[in-house]
């Protein structure tokens, strides 16, 4: 929580910002390294599992951003995230790897839903995930980590597909894992929506 807090001031002081976009793809990292960690089970394909749903997340942004028919019309050619394959920041799909396994143990958090079948927590896990890149979405666009055609207009299309998408990665998962109680997760989900919402805060009120 305090390395967000961290983030929040460091990228809000127009001063400090350029140190904190160019730390920002270590505190992604680090977030998925404790949520790989924190979700692993003994399972021996869980790794395959998270190994399989990065490769796919890289290969669905690029096919997203060759036909700009999946999400809209986007591109990460002036991104700031760093290093690309196939036009893609590899950050992207470690980001789609965090969420997915923060979001599914946000879900699981809450007593009532643990009762729900796989197909229902995937459902719901995927609504939490397309909320996240709601709040997520200025923020990215703001930051230049992508740009849409459209400036500073996301399509609904955007949405409906991270819903999508979202759901059958949340299902793999959920279907071939165990998720567990974890509430180092449930905070690491709150935490990155305070995160974003305390940017796009900052940004509607022109304080960045």
């Amino acid at each position: 929580m305090s390395s967000f807090t961290a983030g929040i001031i460091g990228l809000w002081n127009p001063l400090t910002r350029e140190l904190f976009l160019f730390l920002t793809p270590i505190m992604l990292c680090m977030v998925f390294i404790i949520a790989v960690y924190e979700s692993r089970n003994s399972r021996s394909r869980y790794f395959l599992d998270i190994s399989l749903l990065f490769l796919f997340s890289i290969l669905l942004e690029y096919l997203g951003v060759k036909s700009q028919k999946i999400f809209g019309a986007y591109s990460y050619k002036d991104s700031v995230l760093g290093w690309q394959i196939l036009g893609i920041p590899l950050l992207i799909g470690i980001n789609w790897v965090s969420l997915i396994l923060s979001s599914s143990a946000f879900v699981y958090f809450i007593k009532p839903f643990r009762q729900w079948n796989v197909l229902f927590r995937a459902l719901l896990s995927a609504l939490f995930m397309t909320f996240m890149d709601f709040l997520l979405e200025p923020v990215a666009i703001f930051f230049h980590f992508w740009t849409w055609n459209s400036g500073k207009i996301v399509p609904m299309q955007n949405y409906l597909a991270w819903f999508l998408f979202s759901f059958l990665f949340q299902w793999f998962f959920q279907f071939r894992n165990t998720i567990k109680e974890n509430i180092v997760l449930m905070v690491l989900y709150i935490s990155q929506g305070i995160f974003f919402l305390a940017l796009n805060m900052a940004i509607y009120f022109s304080l960045v």
